[in-house]
């Protein structure tokens, strides 16, 4: 089991698995919402990403396919996250940049993709949401995490993890396409759900002050039922 550190900021939490933070980070970007304070880092598979308030990033951990060393610079970044080995940002001017492993093109955006204001990274695939509330995806495509489907409008959040993409749409139902292993979900919300997550073996969905739905695997000592189950949110 890997080892897992604690550090609080501000007086909000975050568990790092794989990668100690550095020492001087500086002030991390903070997102209010419903009176709770969440900071705006991201964790791929072995290594981290934070976002600063100047808009420039801090990346640190792993560097096995240079999802470190090769982490862009300068500032006017606004969304972040990392996958199994390579991560991605978009820019304020609606663009994404990617960096790392780019075995499956998973870190190389479609040229031209514009209008950009949130991104996923999955473990060889990457998504973005557009200002319209669609969805562009890249890389591997094996198990059609890729193929987004025709329902996948008005979308709001998404999600990339191992072969698998959710979305949650504007009227709170959850979509998913790809491989389902890691989320499995019995069957997905209708309405109420704000917020979708999945990484190597395992999917969360957010239903706001009614609970989480979780999906998946014990891995690293992250204890999620195989089945979907309704939790008290923290």
């Amino acid at each position: 089991m890997e080892r897992q550190e604690r550090y609080r900021f501000r007086g909000a939490q975050l568990r790092w698995d794989h990668a100690r933070p550095p020492r001087r980070v500086g002030r991390i970007a903070l997102r209010a919402r419903s009176h709770r304070i969440h900071l705006l880092p991201a964790a791929g598979g072995q290594f981290a990403i934070a976002l600063k308030t100047d808009g420039s990033l801090v990346v640190w951990g792993n560097n096995d396919k240079n999802q470190v060393s090769t982490a862009p610079t300068g500032t006017g970044f606004v969304a972040i996250d990392g996958g199994d080995f390579h991560g991605v940002a978009a820019k304020s001017d609606g663009t994404v940049v990617g960096w790392g492993d780019n075995t499956s093109g998973q870190a190389n955006p479609p040229p031209g993709l514009s209008n950009v204001v949130a991104v996923s990274a999955g473990k060889n695939h990457s998504l973005a949401l557009l200002r319209n509330g669609q969805v562009v995806g890249w890389g591997g495509n094996a198990a059609g995490q890729i193929s987004i489907p025709s329902t996948a409008v008005n979308v709001v959040a998404i999600a990339a993890g191992r072969d698998c993409s959710l979305a949650v749409l504007a009227d709170g139902r959850v979509i998913r396409w790809g491989l389902t292993t890691f989320a499995d979900f019995p069957s997905l919300p209708s309405s109420g759900a704000i917020a979708v997550a999945s990484d190597n073996q395992n999917s969360i969905i957010s239903l706001g002050n009614t609970g989480v739905l979780v999906s998946g695997t014990l891995l690293n000592g992250v204890n999620v039922s195989r089945t979907a189950t309704r939790t008290p949110t923290p």
